[in-house]
């Protein structure tokens, strides 16, 4: 429930979304930098002068939350901000300094998303199956389970 966040307009939910914190199944890692995040990391605390978080330091586990969930009625834009509002401070409570979204630049939400303060890398959607399962495989044809992997 303190994960969950509703927004409601005259009684009515006309958005809702949730923080998930992963870490009690999988752990989150930075293995190594490159680029410029290479340089970032030799001078950890140097983006706080410029209002971002510290480059965590690469091995340690990363404690964030992902943001899922998200569906407001009628696609309306603009019930994103006050849900991403009630959204964070749900995360600054639960003590997250980041928080993952994702949203396709076609999306309502990437209107949203795409005019706030971020940090943008590349990233590759991989497909992750134990065991091929025909029962689990959807009409699509596509495989079930997605990890994403940042680079």
């Amino acid at each position: 429930p303190e994960d969950i966040f509703v927004l409601r307009q005259g009684g009515a939910i006309v958005a809702a979304g949730l923080l998930w914190h992963q870490a009690h199944y999988r752990q989150n890692m930075v293995k190594a930098y490159h680029g410029a995040m290479k340089a970032a990391a030799l001078a950890p605390r140097l983006p706080t002068l410029f209002g971002y978080l510290p480059v965590p330091r690469a091995g340690a586990p990363l404690h964030f939350a992902m943001l899922g969930l998200l569906p407001v009625k009628g696609n309306n834009a603009a019930l994103y901000p006050p849900l991403l509002a009630g959204l964070g401070a749900a995360a600054r409570r639960r003590g997250f300094e980041i928080v993952v979204a994702g949203a396709p630049k076609s999306s309502s939400l990437w209107q949203v998303l795409g005019h706030a303060r971020n940090l943008q890398f590349g990233s590759r959607l991989f497909t992750m199956q134990a065991k091929p399962n025909p029962a689990t495989k959807p009409a699509s044809g596509k495989p079930v389970f997605l990890e994403c992997g940042w680079l």
